[in-house]
């Protein structure tokens, strides 16, 4: 009996896109997309807006059930809930960033990624600000309402003997930052 093995970046593609022109990458893609790259990950650190997790609440919660994942979700409405939420994180841990506006401030993004950098922390977003600026993956919609991957391991030098050429391929990564 030969047994077929459907590529990585196809099963991606597939379980990624959505039907029709989506407007927002949605808590399924980041969770799953977090397990694929990370299969051993059983925890993460989510944090969103309170909007964003109001409106989301029940997506996370089935995403992280259906990819074998604990969330502990800390909403950050103003600067001081962000040194709380990362005091509270592992070193060595994943952190998801979810769009925000809280966040997405120059000094906010700036303390997060340097806290996370000295804890080794990898960040995962759906932010295209956090992407740019040094968060390991961002899973972002392109021009045309589309899933690409963004790998950025100039600010990730730890985790890069883990994403060769192959497995840049593999994943189907659109742009790697080095």
């Amino acid at each position: 009996m030969v047994k077929r093995v459907m590529p990585i970046a196809v099963l991606m593609v597939v379980c990624l896109s959505g039907v029709g022109s989506a407007k927002e990458v949605t808590p399924m893609q980041v969770l799953f997309t977090t397990k694929q790259f990370f299969p051993t990950c059983s925890e993460v650190t989510i944090f969103s807006s309170k909007e964003y997790f109001q409106k989301n609440k029940d997506k996370i919660a089935r995403a992280a059930a259906q990819n074998k994942i604990k969330p502990h979700v800390y909403i950050v409405e103003k600067s001081t809930d962000i040194g709380n939420a990362l005091s509270s994180i592992a070193d060595n841990s994943i952190l998801v960033i979810f769009d925000s506006a809280t966040l997405d401030k120059s000094n906010n993004k700036l303390y997060i990624l340097s806290k996370c950098k000295t804890k080794k922390v990898t960040i995962i977003t759906s932010s295209q600000q956090f992407s740019n600026s040094g968060a390991l993956l961002g899973i972002l919609l392109d021009n045309d309402h589309k899933i690409k991957m963004v790998l950025n391991l100039k600010h990730n030098s730890f985790l890069k003997d883990k994403f060769t050429p192959d497995t840049i391929a593999k994943f189907g990564i659109a742009k790697v930052i080095e």
